[in-house]
């Protein structure tokens, strides 16, 4: 489908490889942030080029494009035509080759990563949300920690929507995947988005303060400023590409579709209401914080 097709995969790559702002959550409980998150940065790097491109190159090489069992389309091979040989490419790569084993080997892998997944996402949620209570944009009692140091009331609510999974034993998964997907993977560019916004503006007051970047201790980004210009430019251009497949999607021949529509763009509106809703309850209209009046951490200079 052309340039079509590959604007159609940018939100499933971005729910795919989103999540690596993750490491520095951990910031505040490392020993030495400022060597540890560094070089667990440029691990995940490695891994991406390694690990998932490398993969993926391979099996494009092993897999037809047009294979049925693709996207979960059904198709198997043999006698077992379940939904787990018809939903991973490495999978399909082996039982096309008539490997019998290790297919199975594989999915108990991809099982172990999703509860790996689970996990980053029940240890970093809470803390997010204990950040906004603490910030005052939640309520305050979301700042309720127990005893033994957890965000008690943070993590029954992502529990509560981590329950959401059940609904893979629905019929309607596949549409309601959908809809998770639209939220999660469009989601994540405008995270990204707002990453680059903080770290323009945070060299902006740095400047507008006076302080001189090459005296401070924390890390840079060897791209600079312009690196997270030109990743937020990225960001815009995919969310235009988005909102015209989404519009004009290519299962629906090119034809308008409010459903289709907002199954795919759904998390535009999302952000919109959170934060026009914080806009209203706060009644907080500043654009942004003037650049005299923030505060910066007293430990930005070595010593």
């Amino acid at each position: 489908h052309g340039f079509k097709g590959v604007a159609t995969v940018f939100c499933y790559a971005a729910f795919s490889y989103g999540g690596v702002e993750t490491v520095i959550l951990t910031a505040a409980e490392q020993e030495n942030p400022l060597k540890s998150i560094p070089r667990a940065t440029k691990i995940v790097v490695v891994r991406i080029l390694l690990i998932y491109l490398f993969s993926l190159i391979i099996i494009c090489f092993l897999v037809p494009s047009d294979n049925l069992m693709l996207m979960g389309s059904g198709g198997g091979t043999g006698d077992d035509n379940s939904s787990s040989t018809s939903s991973s490419p490495f999978v399909i790569a082996l039982e096309l080759h008539g490997i019998k084993v290790i297919p199975h080997i594989i999915n108990a892998v991809i099982l172990i990563s999703v509860v790996s997944v689970a996990n980053s996402a029940l240890y970093a949620t809470p803390r997010l949300l204990l950040s906004l209570a603490q910030e005052g944009i939640i309520p305050h009692w979301f700042e309720y920690i127990d005893n033994m140091g957890r965000p008690l009331y943070c993590m029954i609510l992502v529990c509560l929507f981590g329950s959401l999974g059940f609904i893979a034993t629905s019929n309607a998964r596949e549409e309601v995947f959908l809809w998770l997907l639209s939220i999660s993977g469009l989601g994540q560019i405008f995270i990204w988005m707002s990453i680059c916004l903080c770290h323009i503006r945070f060299r902006y007051v740095l400047k507008a303060q006076g302080f001189d970047i090459k005296k401070t201790n924390f890390y840079k980004s060897q791209t600079g400023v312009w690196g997270s210009v030109i990743a937020l430019i990225i960001s815009l251009f995919i969310l235009v590409c988005q909102f015209w497949v989404a519009l004009f999607p290519i299962r629906e021949n090119s034809h308008a579709n409010v459903k289709t529509f907002f199954q795919n763009y759904l998390a535009f509106p999302v952000v919109m209401v959170a934060y026009l809703g914080y806009k209203l309850y706060h009644k907080d209209w500043r654009l942004l914080i003037k650049s005299g009046e923030v505060t910066l951490p007293g430990t930005i200079y070595q010593d």
